[in-house]
C-alpha cells in the first residue's frame, strides 16, 4: 500500500471467523523507504453465527411430512455435522457428512400430534474429527486418516424454524341451533377401542360453547361428551370441539352454530288503579364486547311507556334496567295487552309480552296545599285527566271538614262536563282563611260513560260511576302590618360569635294553641352552605297575654347564636308552625362582616423583580390534621404575592407557610389579605409589601481637572 505524506491512509483488513471463538494475531507494516516496521496486535471475536435462513414449514396434524434442507461446508476439509433441534416434532438422521466447499441435502420429518404453531432451531455442529471412509469390509479407504482439526471443532450452521401445524380433517360436522337467551346441549360419542383407559384433553373453540376440559373413556367402551351451546347473538357461526391425547393424537368435530331469534318473554302481569300508573323493571343484557344499539318499538303507547328514548345504547358486558310504566285506560284486562320489541343488529328481535288490569280508583290522590294570608285568598288548580279511551261526563264537588265558607269552586258549571278521551279538565279552587287554623277540604270528581254504558270490573261486575278524590290542606299564614315590617338584623364579625334575643309575636293565634314547631327557611343553596353550620336557634319561653283585646295572644322568645366563619349577608325567614297548621313567617337578616386581622405581615423587597420570602407556622385547633385552603383576597396585581402550600393538611404540631413578595415597580404600595381556611377555623392576615427608597444614580465626570479657561468646540 502507499501512504501519502502528511495524510492518513487506511489498510483494508477483513476478519471472517469460521465459528464462535476468540482469535489473536498481528499486523506488521514495513516502510520500504527506511525499513521501519509497525506492528499492530489484533483480537478478533467470532460471535454466535446468524441463522443461515429462516424457514417457514407447514404440515398437518397426525400426518408425517418430509422436508429437505441444504447443509453447506465452506471450509477446506470434509466435515461431519451432528444434527440437533429443540423441536420435538422434528426427526431425522443424527449426523451428516459434507465435502469441502460443497453442500448436501438433509431430510427432516415433521410429525405433530396436534395443531398449533411452533418455533425453534435446527443446528448442524462439526466435531473437528477427520472423516474416515471405509469400504464394505470395514477397511479404511485412502490411506491413513489425517490428524484431527481442532480449529474446526464447534463450527456451526443453523436454521431458525417456524412450523405451522394445521388441523386434520374433522371427524364430522354437527349442526347446532338454539334461540338467543336459551341454551341447548349436544352429546358427542367417543369410543375407546384400546385395552387401557384413555384420558382426553378437550378444547372448545367458540365463546358460546361450554363443557368439561377433560374426558375419561374406559377400555373398549363409549362415553358421551356433553357440551352446552348458549348463543350470545343471532346468526350462523362456526365452532369446534377438539380432543387430544398423546396416545391417539388430535381429532375434532366441526360445529355449525345457528343463533336464532329469541323467544318472546312474558312479563309479570301488571295491575293499577284507573288514573294512576304502576311500573316494573325490564333488564336488557349485552353479552357482547361492543356497545349494543337497540331500537324500541311499542305500538301501545297509551297504556305502556318506557323511561328511555330510542335508540337505547347498552354498554359492553353489562345490563341496562329499563322502567316500564303501565297506565290503564279502562277497567279490567281489555285493551291492556301489548308487545314491547327491542330490535338489534346483533341480537335480532327481543320481544316482551305484557298484560295489565285496570282497577277501581280507591286511594286518594296525593295531598295538595294552598297557602293564603289571613283574610286573603289563595288559589290552586287541580288538573284532572280523563283516563278512559272513551268520552265521559264529569261532576265536580268540593267539601270541607269544618268551615265550608273558607272554600270555593271556580267553575261555571260543576256537573255534566263533557270530557273527550284523555283530555284534561282544570279545576280552580279558592281558599280564604278567616282564622289562624288549617282547614282540610276535598275535591271529588265523578265520571260516567257519555253513552251510558258500564265498565266491566276485573271480576266482571258492571260499574257505572268512578270517583276520584283530591284532599287539600288550606294553610293560613299571617302577614305582618306594614308598620311592623322592620326587618330584624343579626350582625356579627367573622370568626367571632354573637347571641341575640328575638321575639316572635303570633298575631291572631287561636286560643288553646300551645305546641309549636320552628325552623329557618333558607332561600338558596348559598345561604344554606353559609348558615347551616353557624346558626343555632333555641326557644326560650312562650308567653300568653291575658288581655282579651290584645291582638297578640302569644309571644315566642328565641335565642339566636350566630358564629360565622366568613363574610356574607343572607335574608331568611323564621317559620313558626302551630299544631293546628297555621304558619307565621318572620324575616331575619344574618350579616357577617369583615373580621379584624389576626396579624400584619410586612415583607421588605430585595429589589425589583426579586423575590423576598417570609415564613410562619399555624397549628390545627384539634388533635387531628385538618384540611386547609390558602388564598389571597383583594389582590389587584397577580404574581406580586404568592403563598405555598395552597392546600394540604394542617398538622396539630404545626404547618409552615411561605409568603413571597416580588415587586414590579417603584413608588407603588402593595397590600392584600391572606386567608387560610380550615374545617372550622379561619385566619386572616394583612400582607404589606415594603418598597425600598429609590436612590437616583449620581453621574461623575470623566475629566476631574478642567481648566476654567478651557474651551470645547
Amino acid at each position: 500500500m502507499t501512504a501519502h505524506a502528511q495524510s492518513t491512509s487506511f489498510y483494508p483488513l477483513t476478519f471472517t471467523p469460521a465459528f464462535e471463538s476468540t482469535n489473536k494475531g498481528q499486523l506488521k507494516l514495513m516502510n520500504t523507504a527506511d525499513g521501519m516496521e509497525h506492528t499492530f496486535s489484533l483480537v478478533g471475536v467470532g460471535e454466535k453465527p446468524l441463522a443461515l435462513e429462516h424457514l417457514v414449514l407447514h404440515c398437518t396434524a397426525n400426518q408425517r411430512k418430509t422436508v429437505s434442507i441444504r447443509v453447506p461446508n465452506v471450509t477446506n476439509q470434509r466435515l461431519q455435522y451432528h444434527v440437533s433441534s429443540d423441536l420435538p416434532i422434528i426427526t431425522g438422521a443424527k449426523t451428516i457428512s459434507v465435502l469441502s466447499l460443497q453442500e448436501e441435502t438433509f431430510d427432516v420429518a415433521l410429525l405433530s400430534r396436534r395443531r398449533g404453531d411452533y418455533s425453534g432451531a435446527l443446528c448442524f455442529v462439526a466435531d473437528g474429527k477427520p472423516f474416515i471412509e471405509v469400504d464394505s469390509d470395514g477397511d479404511e479407504v485412502g490411506g491413513p486418516a489425517p490428524p484431527p482439526t481442532p480449529d474446526l471443532e464447534g463450527y456451526t450452521v443453523w436454521y431458525s424454524l417456524e412450523v405451522h401445524v394445521l388441523p386434520a380433517p374433522c371427524i364430522a360436522s354437527i349442526p347446532v341451533s338454539c334461540a338467543y337467551r336459551s341454551a341447548t346441549e349436544v352429546d358427542i360419542p367417543i369410543t375407546n377401542p384400546g385395552s387401557s383407559e384413555l384420558t382426553l384433553q378437550v378444547a372448545l373453540q367458540g365463546d358460546e360453547l361450554h363443557g368439561a376440559n377433560e374426558l375419561v373413556v374406559s377400555p373398549s367402551s363409549t362415553e358421551q361428551y356433553r357440551l352446552t351451546y348458549q348463543p350470545l347473538s343471532v346468526g350462523i357461526k362456526s365452532g369446534s370441539v377438539i380432543f387430544f391425547s398423546e396416545k391417539v393424537g388430535e381429532f375434532w368435530y366441526d360445529l355449525q352454530l345457528d343463533g336464532m331469534t329469541a323467544e318472546p318473554v312474558t312479563l309479570s302481569p301488571m295491575q293499577c288503579e284507573l288514573g294512576r300508573s304502576s311500573t316494573q323493571t325490564v333488564s336488557l343484557a349485552n353479552p357482547t364486547g361492543d356497545p349494543l344499539l337497540l331500537e324500541i318499538q311499542s305500538p301501545n303507547t297509551h297504556n305502556y311507556s318506557l323511561n328511555t328514548k330510542s335508540p337505547l345504547v347498552v354498554p359492553p358486558k353489562s345490563t341496562e334496567d329499563v322502567l316500564l310504566s303501565f297506565t290503564p285506560s279502562a277497567l279490567g284486562r281489555d285493551r291492556h295487552v301489548a308487545e314491547i320489541v327491542f330490535v338489534s343488529e346483533k341480537l335480532g328481535t327481543l320481544s316482551y309480552n305484557v298484560s295489565g288490569s285496570g282497577l277501581m280508583p280507591r286511594r286518594e290522590e296525593p295531598l295538595l296545599q294552598i297557602c293564603a294570608a289571613l283574610g286573603l285568598t289563595g288559589t290552586t288548580v287541580i288538573p284532572f285527566t280523563n283516563p278512559a279511551d272513551l268520552s265521559v261526563m264529569a261532576t265536580v264537588r268540593l267539601t270541607a271538614e269544618s268551615d265550608a265558607s273558607s272554600w270555593s269552586l271556580l267553575l261555571k258549571t260543576a256537573s255534566d262536563i263533557a270530557l273527550s278521551p284523555h283530555s284534561t279538565l282544570y279545576i280552580p279552587i279558592n281558599f280564604k282563611p278567616s282564622v289562624m287554623k288549617a282547614e282540610r277540604g276535598r275535591c271529588s270528581v265523578e265520571i260516567c260513560c257519555a253513552n251510558g254504558e258500564a265498565w266491566n270490573a276485573v271480576d266482571g261486575t258492571p260499574v257505572y260511576k268512578l270517583h276520584f278524590h283530591y284532599p287539600i290542606d288550606g294553610i293560613p299564614e299571617y302577614t305582618l302590618p306594614c308598620t311592623l315590617k322592620k326587618q330584624p338584623k343579626v350582625v356579627c364579625v367573622a370568626n367571632s360569635r354573637v347571641e341575640e334575643v328575638f321575639e316572635a309575636p303570633l298575631c291572631a293565634a287561636e286560643p288553646g294553641e300551645e305546641a309549636f314547631s320552628y325552623r329557618l327557611e333558607l332561600a338558596s343553596a348559598a345561604s344554606a352552605a353559609d348558615l347551616e353550620s353557624c346558626v343555632a336557634l333555641e326557644l326560650l319561653k312562650q308567653t300568653t297575654c291575658d288581655d282579651d283585646d290584645d291582638k297578640t295572644p302569644l309571644l315566642l322568645t328565641f335565642n339566636i347564636l350566630f358564629t360565622p366563619k366568613g363574610t356574607f349577608s343572607h335574608d331568611v325567614e323564621l317559620v313558626v308552625t302551630a299544631s293546628g297548621g297555621a304558619v307565621w313567617r318572620f324575616p331575619v337578616c344574618f350579616q357577617a362582616t369583615d373580621p379584624s386581622f389576626d396579624d400584619v405581615i410586612d415583607i421588605e423587597a430585595a429589589g425589583l423583580g426579586q423575590t423576598s420570602i417570609v415564613k410562619f407556622s399555624l397549628t390545627s385547633q384539634s388533635n387531628e390534621p385538618a384540611r386547609f385552603r390558602a388564598y389571597f383576597e383583594g389582590l389587584k396585581d397577580t404574581g406580586v404575592f404568592s403563598v405555598t402550600p395552597v392546600t394540604g393538611q394542617l398538622a396539630p404540631s404545626g404547618s409552615t407557610f411561605h409568603v413571597a413578595f416580588k415587586p414590579r415597580m417603584y413608588g407603588k404600595g402593595y397590600e392584600a389579605r391572606l386567608i387560610i381556611e380550615a374545617r372550622n377555623d379561619r385566619w386572616m392576615y394583612k400582607v404589606r409589601g415594603v418598597i425600598p427608597d429609590y436612590k437616583p444614580p449620581k453621574a461623575q465626570s470623566a475629566y476631574k481637572h478642567l481648566r476654567s479657561s478651557a474651551c470645547i468646540r
